[in-house]
């Protein structure tokens, strides 16, 4: 399967840290052999609007380009913005992963506003937690949620198992 990836946080040489929790998944898909790419902001700071903006374009150039058989957001809002024109361009289907403060930001109309648009479009919404899909629909009312916990790899928590990260850069 071809899935691109759209995110907001995706470690750098600049910012290893940043997102590095969505890197074992990627590897993950990949490897149990799906065909995975990845659109990212992958550093802080700068202009929203121009990081937006191009995370956007480049989501919706990949997509042109790659054809992805399904669009994988996480966050709904700016990535999910991203990834809804990605897969509307190349009619696959989005899914889109709530992680919380996505959630919390829906406070602000705008971003509730287009966070509706990309919730009522996804073919799904995923949350990490029940509380989380509950939190969601008292903000964006009818929304289908499904909760995937995300899991806890205790060996990475393991001072005598860890080893050095080697993160994408």
């Amino acid at each position: 399967m071809k899935i691109l990836v759209v995110t907001q946080m995706w470690p750098s040489a600049a910012d290893p840290d940043f997102g590095a929790f969505l890197v074992p998944q990627v590897d993950e898909l990949r490897a149990l052999g799906h065909e995975v790419e990845v659109v990212a902001i992958d550093r802080r700071g700068g202009s929203p609007g121009v990081k937006y903006t191009r995370l956007g374009l480049s989501a919706l150039r990949r997509a042109r380009r790659a054809k992805p058989d399904v669009v994988l957001a996480h966050m709904l809002f700016p990535a999910g913005a991203a990834a809804l024109v990605a897969a509307q361009s190349a009619k696959a289907p989005l899914v889109v992963v709530c992680h919380g403060q996505d959630v919390e930001n829906l406070d602000g109309m705008q971003v509730r506003t287009v966070s509706a648009l990309v919730a009522r479009d996804a073919a799904a919404v995923v949350t990490n937690s029940d509380w989380l899909g509950a939190r969601l629909r008292e903000w964006l009312p009818g929304t289908d949620t499904t909760t995937i916990s995300p899991g806890v790899d205790l060996r990475a928590f393991d001072p005598e198992q860890v080893e050095p990260a080697n993160w994408p850069g």
